[in-house]
């Protein structure tokens, strides 16, 4: 589910995107019929955009406030109600999530529209408006996407439909490739040797970087530390700058209410001599709400990736104990989350490598797993008593494209292990399942 924490970094972003459509009165029964077309267009434009998109209701045009929708608006909208009405237009038939939250007395609902998941989502009924202009708001056979200004268009170059049909093919190519996994997986892999020693200045900089930026921050709350490197090194793996940042924003993963890796838009994006970088610090009190945002990553010309981030549960504790916690979605969502990242990432630059992946949870000791889902209780008591919680992976890029959140559920089990949780493989299929979840939007 989009959890009130996904909810409120959605509306503190105050900018639209491709992935994110604000609209300050959002509303379903009693609108009229153009008003629900246009709103139908704007889904099956996130439909056919990489990991789909948000439509986020009260939030002001001119400036991104967020000044909520009227309580009989949010009562208008019924989840059963608008796929009856979508599936007049989609074809293959596509499905959206409603969620409904209350922030300081302001309500908003938000519209999470999943990306389709075997095939682009094509219109497949004509739709005029009924002003007496006949102006044509859905035309039947057309396939439309959200633009980078955050407006939705019917598809229309070669370099939109290549795109468009690339990421389709790969969704089936990574089928394929899954069920050949036992093949792949029997390649012997590449030592790393010298290669790995060629990246330690590039760590030792990324780690004063994040210490002179952001440090502070890190240590207060406890922070994620997640890299990813080519067996292989090569510092020139990137022909120039506007490459790696271009791959960057290509392979962002934009599941839940925030991107990952974000990238600052405010001048904290930089290029320094061995790639590019950014950081984040996003106090969201000063707009009401209890949360600050604490990240950065570099991205290195060799293929390395560094990202660290504060925990998104800060000092939060529990009740019983008074202990730090951490969501075990917040566990199981950012980890998938960096394969699903990394799978995009390396397709580019080393399809033929053999890669490491490492997870960090620094600060871990005392810090209890616990749930914050509504009728979702753990029941145990899983705290770590190390302070330096860690899981890594070593394989062929093939092995994480074909079976990326098969590796991310080892690495999430080796994580709750070191928080106690003994008992979690005989679980497993929570977090399949949570996985699921995430990667078809159906949270």
């Amino acid at each position: 589910m989009l959890t009130e924490e996904d909810a409120e970094r959605l509306i503190r972003v105050r900018c639209e995107a491709k992935n994110h459509d604000y609209k300050e009165f959002l509303r379903w029964r009693g609108s009229t019929k153009d008003e629900k077309l246009e709103l139908i267009r704007d889904i099956l434009g996130m439909a056919n955009i990489q990991d789909g998109g948000k439509i986020i209701g009260g939030v002001r045009d001119a400036d991104f406030s967020f000044v909520g929708n009227a309580e009989d608006d949010v009562a208008s909208f019924d989840q059963t109600e608008l796929n009856q009405f979508l599936e007049r237009y989609t074809d293959p038939k596509h499905v959206c999530i409603i969620y409904k939250h209350e922030f300081d007395g302001k309500r908003t609902v938000i519209i999470e529209v999943p990306e389709f998941r075997e095939i682009p989502i094509i219109c497949k009924k004509e739709a005029h408006s009924s002003d007496g202009s006949n102006t044509q708001i859905l035309k039947r056979g057309q396939i439309y996407i959200r633009t980078d200004k955050g407006s939705t268009e019917a598809i229309s170059t070669v370099e939109d439909i290549r795109e468009l049909m690339g990421r389709a093919l790969v969704k089936k190519s990574d089928e394929l490739l899954h069920s050949k996994k036992r093949l792949i997986d029997g390649k012997p892999l590449r030592e790393e040797g010298e290669d790995l020693l060629k990246y330690t200045s590039e760590v030792d900089a990324a780690n004063d970087f994040f210490e002179e930026k952001i440090g502070e921050g890190l240590k207060k709350y406890g922070h994620w530390e997640l890299a990813a490197y080519p067996i292989d090194y090569n510092p020139q793996r990137f022909p120039n700058y506007s490459e790696i940042g271009a791959l960057v924003e290509r392979s962002v993963v934009r599941k839940t209410g925030w991107d990952f890796p974000h990238t600052d838009t405010k001048g904290n994006v930089n290029n320094f001599e061995n790639g590019r970088e950014s950081v984040t610090v996003f106090d969201a009190r000063r707009l009401g709400f209890n949360r600050i945002t604490i990240e950065g990553y570099r991205a290195y010309f060799s293929g390395l990736f560094i990202w660290k981030g504060a925990f998104k549960e800060g000092e939060k504790t529990d009740v019983e104990n008074g202990k730090y916690v951490i969501s075990f979605l917040s566990i199981i969502f950012q980890i998938t989350e960096f394969l699903l990242f990394i799978k995009r990432y390396f397709a580019d630059i080393a399809t033929g490598s053999d890669l490491k992946i490492a997870v960090f949870l620094h600060g871990a000791k005392d810090r209890k797993v616990v749930s914050f889902e509504s009728g979702r209780r753990l029941y145990g008591d899983y705290v770590s008593k190390i302070d330096l919680v860690k899981a890594n992976y070593k394989g062929s890029f093939a092995a994480i494209r074909a079976s990326d959140l098969d590796i991310a559920k080892e690495l999430i089990l080796t994580v709750f292990e070191q928080f106690n949780w003994d008992t979690i493989r005989e679980k497993e299929g929570l977090v399949t399942n949570w996985q699921k979840k995430l990667i078809e939007g159906d949270f």
